[in-house]
């Protein structure tokens, strides 16, 4: 038997009314020491979500329940009555009818299906692809410590990246970079070094395939599976500054280098 706690946990269905099944529940206490199989079943409620918003949003057309039994009666006719005039007409106007509508919700469940199988937001597939790459389950697309290098590879992937940098964050060894996408769009990942044994990582995509902008100038911050974010918008570009780090830590990042260094001056030393 597969013991992919992921191939188990895609027959839970969401309301919770299978956790007490053993297989069920074992899988889910195994994502309590599991970040990226959190963040996937997380991703998989999103994705329920938007599915169950989605047929939630499908109107029958008018008289369909009426066209439904009016079908069924004409089921119960003899085949002879089937076949005459009367009864063939019925069945074009009624189980047509319920045939179409049926159909229309099943196109519209898999459609959904499919535009929801990727994170709701770029935001959240780039915190997903990050702690794939912290937890060494995507492999660095391009190990380059030169900015410059990066901004050449990233171009010659046909994948955005960013003009400038925060002030703090320019200072920074790098590591690498890569190429993803969210919905088909390129997006890329700058992984940085903030010492102490942590990362921080720049998102960048077009903000022509994304459907809300971030502000411009002061980043919005906010917290995504464990993650500290910042987003921002920069001319064509929409970027993101997330790490596993106190957010005292990234609004640092984006001070001016002259007033960090000031305040450390008059810092005074501790005892």
């Amino acid at each position: 038997m597969n013991g992919d706690p992921r191939l188990i946990l895609s027959a839970r269905r969401p309301s919770g009314q299978d956790d007490a099944d053993p297989a069920i529940a074992g899988a889910l206490a195994s994502a309590e020491n599991d970040p990226a199989l959190r963040e996937w079943i997380e991703s998989e409620r999103q994705t329920d979500a938007a599915l169950v918003q989605k047929l939630r949003q499908v109107q029958p057309p008018p008289g369909l329940r009426e066209a439904i039994l009016a079908g069924a009666k004409v089921s119960r006719r003899g085949w002879r009555t089937w076949f005459e005039k009367p009864a063939w007409r019925t069945f074009l106007n009624s189980e047509l009818l319920a045939v179409a509508a049926l159909v229309l919700i099943f196109a519209v469940a898999l459609g959904s299906r499919l535009f929801v199988g990727t994170p709701g937001t770029w935001q959240l597939a780039g915190a997903i692809e990050v702690a794939k790459i912290e937890n060494e389950q995507r492999a660095i697309g391009h190990f380059s410590g030169d900015i410059q290098d990066i901004r050449m590879w990233l171009a010659g992937e046909a994948c955005p990246a960013p003009a400038s940098l925060p002030p703090q964050v320019r200072g920074l060894p790098i590591h690498g970079c890569s190429k993803h996408k969210w919905r088909g769009q390129p997006m890329s990942i700058i992984c940085f070094d903030l010492g102490r044994g942590k990362e921080v990582h720049l998102v960048t995509i077009s903000r022509a395939e994304i459907p809300a902008d971030p502000p411009f100038g002061a980043p919005e911050f906010a917290e995504i599976n464990d993650y500290q974010t910042a987003s921002w918008s920069e001319g064509e570009f929409a970027m993101m500054l997330i790490g596993k780090v106190p957010r005292a830590d990234l609004e640092k990042l984006f001070q001016p280098v002259a007033a960090v260094a000031l305040r450390t001056a008059h810092t005074p030393p501790s005892i």
